[in-house]
């Protein structure tokens, strides 16, 4: 018996119906299936914040109390090249700030209370990356919508004449389409030449211990202020600080030449060492290639500098604040002239008051490098 064409197009109506409504319902349960692991992650980001921020807490408490910038900007420098983390700040139970790394506009913030002796003396704020309030909530409500209304519309769309649905589409931009973050502001970069003064008067094998000996130092202090330290051909070392809008930053710099400088006169070997100071302006996350002008000029100025003192730029000393702190004087040299990326002006930084030279004195006994090149002799800085 045959069927009628119209009884058979019904079944394949039917058919294709049902087939549209099997496909609505597995993209549904696969939306509230990733809805479900997306919550999952969202909960993962705020205990990982939270853990951070407890420990940060527990690790500010002492140097807060002493007020040590220092060593605040240290731990903040530490935890923040952490990829989940974009900006740290840590301030006093008076809303004072006492140090700050990092980009503290951008992300999601988690705060702690820094507590001594059941008192609350400060709070720590960090800021993650990722946003589980916030960031996720635009796409978690459209999958819902799309898991709810999915299979009304497959449904709906099917009863609609063909001729409808064979009529152009206009081009329909994405609704609630994210725009791409906007680069982050750039910063100032720190960068110290570690210059081998007496490179050329050394044996070829004497030099290339020296300098691996510094090198070793260079990393230990570059760990503890959030540097890198790549060689620097015809002079020695650079030490490329990591950029930061904390105001402090210029002076944890010139504090953590200081404390090379120390270690490098502490140790017994043949090198003679000159240190130069200069910045760059570069995004927070880029190293500084070595063919910049700025790192020739530090270069420069690591070759003027004198015995027992840090040759700085003036664009690094003038971002340096309270000044007083630092014992300088300017600096008269006609090579200064040379200098390419700042003005023809530079600083010898002698010292720093007592109080910063009392904490520089204990990061020097608490690195205390003892490894040292296999003939000794005595040391200059």
């Amino acid at each position: 018996m045959t069927l009628p064409t119209w009884i058979l197009r019904v079944k394949q109506v039917r058919r294709d119906l049902l087939l549209a409504l099997v496909v609505s319902a597995l993209v549904s349960g696969a939306l509230l299936r990733l809805h479900g692991h997306d919550s999952a992650m969202e909960a993962d980001n705020q205990a990982l914040g939270e853990s951070l921020a407890a420990g940060l807490a527990g690790l500010a408490v002492e140097p807060l109390t002493n007020r040590d910038r220092i060593a605040l900007g240290v731990l903040a420098n530490r935890l923040v090249a952490l990829d989940q983390i974009s900006g740290i700040t840590i301030y006093t139970v008076d809303d004072e700030m006492m140090a700050i790394s990092g980009d503290s506009q951008r992300g999601y913030p988690v705060t702690q209370a820094i507590t001594q002796d059941n008192s609350v003396v400060g709070y720590v704020r960090i800021m993650l990356i990722s946003n589980p309030t916030s960031d996720d909530a635009g796409y978690t409500g459209l999958g819902l919508a799309i898991t709810l209304l999915l299979p009304l519309l497959v449904v709906s769309l099917w009863q609609l004449p063909w001729q409808r649905l064979r009529l152009p589409a206009a081009p329909v931009d994405a609704p609630n389409a994210v725009p791409e973050a906007p680069p982050p502001p750039p910063v100032a970069h720190g960068l110290l030449a570690l210059n081998l003064f007496n490179q050329l008067t050394l044996k070829p094998e004497i030099r290339e211990q020296e300098l691996a000996h510094a090198q070793a130092i260079a990393e230990s202090v570059a760990d503890l202020y959030a540097a890198n330290v790549s060689l620097l051909p015809g002079t020695g070392l650079l030490l490329n600080f990591d950029g930061s809008a904390d105001p402090e930053r210029p002076f944890q710099v010139l504090c953590a030449a200081f404390l090379l400088a120390r270690l490098l006169a502490d140790a017994d070997s043949h090198g003679q060492y000159r240190l130069g100071l200069h910045t760059v302006t570069l995004p927070a996350n880029n190293q500084a290639p070595t063919d910049l002008a700025e790192i020739q000029d530090a270069a420069l100025l690591s070759a003027v500098a004198r015995p027992k003192t840090l040759a700085v730029s003036d664009a690094l000393f003038a971002s340096i604040e309270q000044r007083d702190r630092v014992m300088a004087e300017p600096m008269r040299n006609p090579l200064l002239n040379q200098l390419e990326s700042t003005e023809p002006k530079a600083w010898l930084v002698a010292g720093l008051d007592d109080l910063y030279q009392q904490q520089l004195d204990g990061q020097v006994r608490e690195l205390g490098y003892s490894s040292a090149p296999a003939t000794p002799s005595e040391s200059t800085f």
